[in-house]
């Protein structure tokens, strides 16, 4: 048996912890379910996007008053959780020396 540390925001922790207790699951059988279905799949089991916005339609929308200041910051909290959590990933399972 090996042991995982990892570090985790305590929100998102504790949105998981209650989703995964809904489903009668601990934390850690989540986890193991997760690495179970990445060996399977061997992948992410669940595809990884980001929003792709072209210039033009930045563009168009700055034109039209639907791109402001307040819709690219309401994107940015999740973005920077998507790399938080992508970075994470990376330090889980690439070897040290192609980090």
């Amino acid at each position: 048996m090996s042991l995982i540390k990892i570090d985790i925001d305590d929100e998102l922790r504790n949105e998981a912890s209650k989703i995964y207790r809904e489903l009668g699951l601990d934390m850690s059988t989540a986890i193991r379910l997760f690495l179970v279905q990445s060996v399977i799949t061997k992948g992410l089991p669940f595809p990884i996007r980001l929003e792709r916005i072209s210039l033009s339609s930045l563009i168009g929308n700055s034109r039209t008053g639907r791109l402001t200041f307040h819709n690219i910051l309401s994107k940015t909290p999740m973005i920077i959780k998507s790399l938080a959590f992508l970075h994470t990933l990376k330090r889980l399972f690439l070897p040290k020396d192609s980090q």
